[in-house]
Protein backbone atom coordinates (compact mmCIF):
# COMPACT_ATOMS: atom_id res chain seq x y z
CA UNK A 1 0.00 0.00 0.00
CA UNK A 2 1.56 3.54 -0.79
CA UNK A 3 0.33 7.06 0.13
CA UNK A 4 1.35 9.88 -1.94
CA UNK A 5 1.77 13.32 -1.03
CA UNK A 6 2.76 16.61 -3.10
CA UNK A 7 4.65 19.50 -1.40
CA UNK A 8 3.80 23.16 -3.46
CA UNK A 9 5.06 25.79 -0.89
CA UNK A 10 7.07 28.43 -2.23
CA UNK A 11 7.10 26.78 -6.20
CA UNK A 12 9.36 23.79 -4.96
CA UNK A 13 7.76 20.73 -5.46
CA UNK A 14 8.36 17.54 -4.05
CA UNK A 15 6.53 14.04 -4.52
CA UNK A 16 6.75 11.36 -1.80
CA UNK A 17 5.81 7.94 -1.52
CA UNK A 18 5.30 5.43 1.33
CA UNK A 19 4.91 2.13 1.47
CA UNK A 20 3.81 0.14 4.69
CA UNK A 21 5.25 -2.21 6.03
CA UNK A 22 8.60 -2.82 7.97
CA UNK A 23 10.48 -1.43 6.83
CA UNK A 24 8.74 1.46 5.64
CA UNK A 25 10.08 2.99 2.65
CA UNK A 26 9.74 6.59 1.67
CA UNK A 27 10.50 7.39 -1.74
CA UNK A 28 11.06 11.03 -2.52
CA UNK A 29 10.89 12.99 -5.68
CA UNK A 30 11.52 16.22 -7.38
CA UNK A 31 13.23 18.64 -5.02
CA UNK A 32 14.23 18.64 -1.69
CA UNK A 33 15.18 22.47 -0.44
CA UNK A 34 13.98 25.12 2.07
CA UNK A 35 10.63 25.22 0.21
CA UNK A 36 9.55 21.68 0.24
CA UNK A 37 11.00 20.14 3.18
CA UNK A 38 9.10 20.65 5.92
CA UNK A 39 6.44 18.17 3.87
CA UNK A 40 8.94 15.61 3.49
CA UNK A 41 9.72 16.15 7.55
CA UNK A 42 6.13 15.97 8.64
CA UNK A 43 6.02 12.41 6.95
CA UNK A 44 8.76 11.15 8.56
CA UNK A 45 8.11 12.07 11.92
CA UNK A 46 4.50 10.64 11.31
CA UNK A 47 5.91 6.91 10.17
CA UNK A 48 8.87 7.42 12.98
CA UNK A 49 6.26 8.06 15.70
CA UNK A 50 4.15 4.55 14.55
CA UNK A 51 3.38 2.20 17.35
CA UNK A 52 4.83 0.17 17.19
CA UNK A 53 8.07 2.12 15.56
CA UNK A 54 9.45 0.74 12.71
CA UNK A 55 12.58 -1.06 12.89
CA UNK A 56 13.77 0.56 9.49
CA UNK A 57 12.84 3.32 7.60
CA UNK A 58 14.32 3.25 4.13
CA UNK A 59 14.47 7.26 2.53
CA UNK A 60 15.10 6.49 -1.01
CA UNK A 61 16.37 9.68 -2.70
CA UNK A 62 17.47 8.32 -6.32
CA UNK A 63 14.22 10.30 -7.93
CA UNK A 64 15.66 13.84 -6.33
CA UNK A 65 16.31 16.39 -9.17
CA UNK A 66 18.00 18.49 -6.73
CA UNK A 67 18.78 18.66 -2.69
CA UNK A 68 20.26 21.50 -0.84
CA UNK A 69 21.72 21.95 2.65
CA UNK A 70 17.87 22.10 4.19
CA UNK A 71 17.11 18.73 2.76
CA UNK A 72 20.70 17.44 4.59
CA UNK A 73 19.56 19.32 7.74
CA UNK A 74 16.05 17.57 7.77
CA UNK A 75 18.12 13.93 7.47
CA UNK A 76 20.16 14.74 10.62
CA UNK A 77 17.12 15.48 12.62
CA UNK A 78 15.52 12.33 10.84
CA UNK A 79 18.42 10.35 12.27
CA UNK A 80 18.38 11.87 15.40
CA UNK A 81 14.61 11.15 16.30
CA UNK A 82 15.26 7.48 14.43
CA UNK A 83 17.51 6.98 16.97
CA UNK A 84 15.59 8.02 19.98
CA UNK A 85 12.99 5.91 18.82
CA UNK A 86 15.03 2.64 18.06
CA UNK A 87 14.66 2.78 14.64
CA UNK A 88 17.36 2.44 11.88
CA UNK A 89 17.27 5.14 9.36
CA UNK A 90 18.68 4.10 6.15
CA UNK A 91 19.36 7.25 3.05
CA UNK A 92 19.71 5.75 -0.53
CA UNK A 93 21.30 8.17 -1.99
CA UNK A 94 20.92 7.15 -5.82
CA UNK A 95 23.12 8.85 -8.79
CA UNK A 96 22.33 11.80 -8.55
CA UNK A 97 26.11 14.25 -8.81
CA UNK A 98 24.70 17.03 -6.54
CA UNK A 99 22.67 14.40 -3.52
CA UNK A 100 26.02 12.36 -3.67
CA UNK A 101 28.08 15.36 -2.84
CA UNK A 102 25.82 16.66 -0.09
CA UNK A 103 25.83 13.46 1.76
CA UNK A 104 29.41 12.38 0.56
CA UNK A 105 30.29 14.73 2.85
CA UNK A 106 32.32 13.70 5.92
CA UNK A 107 30.35 15.23 8.79
CA UNK A 108 27.31 13.88 6.79
CA UNK A 109 28.30 10.61 6.81
CA UNK A 110 29.46 10.15 10.29
CA UNK A 111 25.98 10.66 11.10
CA UNK A 112 23.92 9.51 7.86
CA UNK A 113 23.43 5.37 7.33
CA UNK A 114 24.07 5.72 3.59
CA UNK A 115 23.46 3.13 0.41
CA UNK A 116 23.92 3.63 -2.92
CA UNK A 117 20.76 2.44 -3.95
CA UNK A 118 17.26 0.89 -2.51
CA UNK A 119 17.82 -2.50 -2.89
CA UNK A 120 21.22 -2.22 -1.18
CA UNK A 121 19.35 -0.45 1.96
CA UNK A 122 16.85 -3.12 2.45
CA UNK A 123 19.00 -5.75 2.22
CA UNK A 124 21.01 -4.56 5.27
CA UNK A 125 18.51 -5.79 7.39
CA UNK A 126 16.24 -4.57 9.83
CA UNK A 127 18.15 -4.90 13.40
CA UNK A 128 17.05 -1.97 15.40
CA UNK A 129 19.08 -2.70 18.04
CA UNK A 130 22.28 -3.41 16.57
CA UNK A 131 22.12 -0.15 14.82
CA UNK A 132 21.54 1.76 17.91
CA UNK A 133 24.45 -0.17 19.34
CA UNK A 134 26.48 1.10 16.64
CA UNK A 135 25.46 4.59 16.59
CA UNK A 136 26.27 4.60 21.05
CA UNK A 137 29.79 2.86 20.30
CA UNK A 138 30.31 5.51 17.67
CA UNK A 139 29.59 8.38 19.94
CA UNK A 140 31.55 7.16 22.77
CA UNK A 141 34.52 6.63 20.93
Amino acid sequence: METNFDSLAGGGRLRASCSHGDPVVLALAGTLDSASVLGAARKLVQILAGTPPPRAVVVDLAQLDAMTTAGVLMLHGAADYAAARRTALRIAVGSNPIVARLLGDPRAAAVLDTYPDRAAALAAGADRDAFVDWAERLWDS
